[in-house]
């Protein structure tokens, strides 16, 4: 039999709370009117007498002299939603660590009706997995730190848990931006799958198994990266091998670039203006016409 004594007590234990909240092993000791003023689904589940369950509490009708309600949600979940109804959701800059919170959010949100917060995940979701080419142009250098190095899973998190989220909840507008980040990995690297953070509330040292992809988006996912190689090796073939001089090109004028970089120091490319600004438009139609081929390439192209 578990004791009331034997919850774990989250933070969300205030000593005026009037409703406790039991979720797996924590409990959440909150004020009823806090949660119904966001939902009209909590003035009903609160209105609903609890049976006594004697593998739940010992006294079945109170806990700590609060009436108390069972969610058949993960504690962390339920943690990071009451942190968003009690104080907000403010994320200054992107961080991947924020994902978990992202999440917990938005299946509560969308399960217990608390639309302006579904709303706001949304918005954080499409930053880190945008539907328009600028706004990967954004993300892309958001991730990329004063010294040029790319660092895509300090800003983002992995895209594979990005993709079970989006799956679970028929969020269709992430998954061409997600299936392509995670393209860009290797073979075995796509396959691994991806651990999610550590709960805020989980007391065990070992870290969570990891999310892997459906056999069907793990063939999607290798799919979409032979594709996008190949149109790679033939823009290379037809667009910059044996690429003729640009008119006016100024051979004996060479400008030094310093905006590429190889991972770990920034590198230079020595083009002459009028060859630069010629082929830099060429670059451009070609990754225009990569966003619009990439749902194409992932077999999106019913479900976006």
């Amino acid at each position: 039999m578990r004791t009331p004594q034997s919850l774990t007590k989250s933070d969300f234990w205030f000593t005026d709370g009037n409703i406790v909240i039991v979720a797996g092993h924590a409990g959440f000791k909150v004020h009823r009117g806090q949660l119904e003023r966001h939902s009209d689904v909590f003035s009903g589940l609160f209105s609903i007498p609890q049976p006594a369950h004697d593998d739940t509490v010992e006294d079945g009708d109170l806990i700590e002299g609060c009436a108390w309600v069972e969610f058949f949600d993960a504690p962390e979940d339920v943690f990071h939603f009451l942190s968003a109804l009690y104080d907000g959701m403010y994320f200054l800059a992107p961080r991947a660590r924020d994902f978990p919170a992202l999440a917990g959010v938005l299946r509560l949100s969308t399960k217990y009706l608390v639309e302006p917060l579904r709303a706001l995940c949304l918005v954080h979701l499409h930053r880190d997995w945008p539907t328009s080419l600028s706004a990967w142009d954004a993300r892309e250098g958001a991730a990329t730190d004063p010294s040029g190095r790319y660092v895509p899973r300090e800003t983002c998190a992995h895209p594979v848990l990005a993709i079970t989220l989006a799956l679970e909840h028929g969020i269709s507008s992430l998954l061409p931006a997600a299936l392509y980040d995670l393209s860009r990995y290797g073979p075995s690297k796509i396959m691994a799958g991806a651990s999610p953070p550590a709960s805020p509330l989980e007391s065990s040292p070992l870290r969570p198994q990891p999310d892997h992809l459906s056999r069907e988006f793990l063939c999607r996912t290798l799919r979409g990266r032979e594709a996008a190689q190949r149109f790679i090796a033939t823009f290379l073939s037809t667009k910059l091998h044996g690429r003729a001089q640009a008119m006016g090109c100024t051979g004996g004028e060479m400008l030094t670039r310093t905006d590429f970089s190889d991972g770990e120091k920034q590198c230079g490319l020595r083009i002459c203006a009028e060859c630069r600004d010629e082929f830099a438009g060429v670059v451009k139609h070609a990754r225009e016409e990569v966003w619009r081929l990439i749902p194409e390439w992932f077999g999106l192209e019913k479900v976006v």
